[in-house]
């Protein structure tokens, strides 16, 4: 089967790619260095068409086709090394304007069928790459140890206080009830308290940035954290107002972790949250 081009991403002035040595964007492993099938021996190339470059590969059908490749996802070290890859490339470019990242595995069966989908996008891509110009996209999550933080809400809610001295000084069957109405009664109020942080540090951040989204926050074995996410979090920010942004992330972490809350930002990434254009392969 012919290989597929595979896109990266789009962007309005020209990146330098000599530079970037592909192959070595492989995680650090204790696994055997031979690459896994498919993966890419030879640097991205560019595809130009009226002012647009996009950044593609070449990448066997036998991985990325709309039929195999759901397959392949389910390979954690083929799927490590091409995430890493698709990122390493992205990131590269970024040094060298604004992008428009592409979904990972978005491929075209030609390079004419990329020539078409610059030409039939030209000014959606155009007007996205001029509303990105000198902003960038950070990340912001928050995680929460609920053991802490139920403690630190037994030790200072009144209710809760005195509902403890209750229990203590009740007979067993009304101390039971009490310890049920307990329960409840802590089990909202926690949930409060991180519904609660989680909006404060959102709002407080979405005020430094230009736009804000809320993500679906991850489960613990997917985001390699011990602690529950309660926050998942993108914002776009104005590169000159990068040091404030970080300043206040800074700040509200300091005042997070005496609840048993930790906040972690991460950045500057491609806006993936941030690009209005999205189409299927071709």
């Amino acid at each position: 089967m012919p290989d597929l081009i595979y896109v990266y991403c789009v962007m309005d002035r020209m990146p330098v790619l000599e530079h970037l040595n592909v192959p070595d964007a492989k995680p650090a492993s204790p696994v055997a260095d031979a690459q896994p099938a498919g993966y890419p021996a030879e640097q991205p190339d560019l595809l130009v068409r009226d002012g647009l470059y996009a950044i593609v590969g070449r990448v066997p059908a036998e991985d990325f086709s709309a039929e195999n490749l759901p397959v392949r996802l389910k390979d954690v070290e083929w799927i490590t090394r091409r995430l890493m890859l698709h990122e390493r490339v992205v990131e590269h470019a970024m040094q060298y304007g604004c992008v428009i990242p592409f979904k990972f595995g978005t491929v075209f069966h030609t390079e004419e069928n990329v020539h078409l989908m610059l030409d039939a996008h030209a000014t959606e891509f155009r007007q996205n790459l001029s509303e990105l110009a000198g902003k960038q996209e950070w990340g912001v999550k928050i995680y929460c140890d609920r053991r802490q933080l139920t403690a630190n809400v037994a030790a200072q809610n009144p209710t809760l206080v005195e509902l403890d001295r209750e229990i203590g000084a009740a007979s067993k069957g009304r101390a039971f009830l009490l310890t049920q109405r307990r329960v409840k009664l802590m089990t909202a109020t926690v949930n409060d308290e991180v519904a609660k942080f989680g909006q404060e540090c959102f709002d407080r951040l979405a005020g430094q940035g230009l736009r804000a989204r809320v993500n679906d926050s991850l489960p613990p074995e997917a985001d390699r954290e011990s602690e529950e996410m309660i926050l998942n979090a993108a914002f776009l920010v104005a590169k000159e107002k990068t040091p404030q942004f970080l300043d206040t992330a800074d700040q509200l972490q300091q005042q997070l972790v005496p609840n048993g809350l930790r906040l972690k930002s991460t950045g500057p990434w491609p806006p993936y949250n941030f690009c209005r254009f999205s189409m299927g392969n071709a």
